[in-house]
């Protein structure tokens, strides 16, 4: 079922068996384990059908340290989630990704990749994506002979997007007939109410910005929101324990990261037409699949670096047929006329537009033009950093809350990173001919480097799970360390992040901790 906390026709009072917090990606994945499970589950999604700008002005926070847009920006307070904003792009996490590396402090997860590798394709059925490898098998199915990368240097991956990324409209249906799962809308989680000696929750205070208030009680609570959010709720759940809840060793709300992003290189191909042949995108049954560039773990061993992938940016000349037809129909929808010189560029270069199409509907590829500059962009691991962090400000929203601030903070391990990534693309691209790499000056001696870099809207660390509750926040059952009946399904307990999207791996997380749960409840 589906019902309006902030509705007077819904209980104030409401019991159930397990308690979920967050109705996005993570959420909806842990609700779908339990639809016909026969247990009492109720979710807590903050925010209506549909966002809205007061619910989004609760999102709304102090940003202290480099800035942040995926703050504001990479956040939707709804049900579904971010999942009602993102393109739904799917990529696992590497091996070394869960090994602890010497060269990087606080690195390394409590069990190795192996444990999780099942739930990788569970993961992928949530997300409508079939089982295709994430490496070479993709221009093998387009007849497309891979580049030769040397393996020890670099590897192809590709990162595949979800056809149906919205899990709010994809699942909605399932949600409302399920007899076992009921989705609160409107149902703000404000504070996780514990037992005197902070050892069990109690219960979970719910508030509506209509004014209604409310508790949940359940034997079971996973907080499931995302880096910002999950710290916010723990910090601010200090009616027992002074600094927040499970923060006795002061680890909730660090290790704060993200995926640095920066533009470095600028790429000069031998020939343009083979270079798109292999790295524009391709489309496989409706599911799109992004071709990158990645640092392979030997690479990253020997020169002591972070894992890093690149992707290729093609871009747009302004004068594109392309562009202009879309700025026609922008200007068109809008009830606007559009200019003479928008209407002459889409007619001189409608050929761009027709080849668009055609490569589109017969080659199942994407089109890039034919002239414009190309450039790389490193998406980068974060080198985990207690000082990188979600604290609390002194500002209270409209719910009562305290206010997130933010203060993201890269280290020089970031700017070595890249440099490797330029230099091993450079080396390995002039070896097989593709095409001269030119960097870019964005670690220029003198220049502020790091304002040049940008955040992608993932949010990871903060309450990082870690076997020693003096290290991180929750166990390898990802359940928080001082407390037995308080889980954590979210991004926010990765140790380290790699450079793949995030979503994937906290998906497989979550039906690993399903599995877990069906087992106790």
């Amino acid at each position: 079922m589906i019902l309006d906390f902030g509705s007077t026709e819904t209980p104030d009072m409401l019991d159930a068996d397990l308690c979920v917090i967050g109705s996005g990606a993570a959420g909806i994945t842990i609700a779908r384990e339990f639809l016909e499970s026969g247990l009492k589950v109720a979710v807590l999604a903050g925010g209506a059908r549909e966002q809205t700008q007061p619910d989004q002005d609760l999102y709304h926070s102090e940003i202290v340290g480099l800035p942040h847009a995926g703050t504001h920006e990479g956040r939707a307070r709804t049900f579904g989630g971010t999942t009602t904003l993102w393109g739904g792009q799917a990529l696992p996490l590497d091996t070394i990704d869960f090994e602890p590396r010497p060269w990087i402090a606080h690195s390394g997860w409590p069990f190795a990749r192996a444990e999780i590798e099942p739930y990788y394709g569970r993961a992928q059925q949530v997300m409508h994506l079939p089982a295709l490898d994430f490496d070479t098998e993709v221009w093998k199915l387009f007849g497309i002979t891979p580049p030769t990368y040397d393996l020890e240097r670099l590897r192809p991956v590709f990162s595949q997007w979800s056809p149906r990324p919205n899990f709010a409209s994809t699942y909605r249906v399932a949600l409302e007939q399920s007899q076992s799962v009921t989705v609160y809308l409107n149902a703000h989680a404000v504070h996780v109410r514990s037992n005197p000696s902070a050892s069990s929750v109690e219960h979970v205070e719910v508030r509506a910005l209509s004014g209604r208030a409310g508790r949940v009680r359940a034997r079971c609570y996973i907080i499931c929101g995302g880096g910002i959010e999950t710290a916010r709720l723990l910090l601010a759940s200090d009616s027992v324990e002074p600094h927040g809840l499970g923060n006795g060793n002061d680890v909730v709300g660090r290790y704060f990261q993200d995926h640095p992003a920066v533009k470095f290189a600028e790429m000069h191909p031998r020939s343009r037409q083979n270079f798109q042949e292999l790295y524009d995108h391709f489309y496989w049954h409706g599911i799109k699949l992004l071709p990158k560039i990645a640092l392979a773990p030997a690479a990253q061993r020997q020169q002591e670096v972070l894992n890093a992938v690149a992707i290729i940016l093609f871009d747009m000349p302004l004068d594109s047929g392309i562009t202009a037809s879309k700025e026609v129909l922008r200007a068109l929808r809008s009830g606007r006329a559009p200019s003479v010189a928008q209407f002459w560029n889409a007619a001189k270069n409608a050929d761009e537009v027709v080849r668009l199409a055609l490569r589109y509907r017969l080659g199942k590829r994407s089109f890039s033009p034919k002239r414009g500059r190309i450039f790389l962009e490193a998406h980068c691991e974060q080198e985990p950093n207690p000082d990188s962090r979600i604290s609390l400000c002194d500002e209270l929203d409209a719910l009562g809350m305290r206010r997130a601030r933010v203060d993201w903070r890269v280290t020089d391990l970031h700017k070595k990173t890249v440099e490797a990534l330029s230099e091993t693309i450079a080396a390995e691209f002039e070896r097989l001919q593709i095409g001269r790499v030119e960097p870019l000056d964005v670690f220029a001696a003198g220049s502020d480097w790091r304002a040049k870099i940008t955040d992608v809207n993932h949010h990871i660390g903060t309450t990082r799970m870690h076997d020693d509750p003096r290290q991180g926040v929750v166990d390898r059952h990802c359940r928080v360390h001082s407390m037995d009946n308080l889980y954590i399904g979210s991004s926010a307990v990765f140790p380290t992040g790699g450079y793949s999207n995030p979503t994937l791996t906290m998906m497989a997380l979550c039906l690993r901790l399903s599995d877990h749960l069906k087992k106790t409840l």
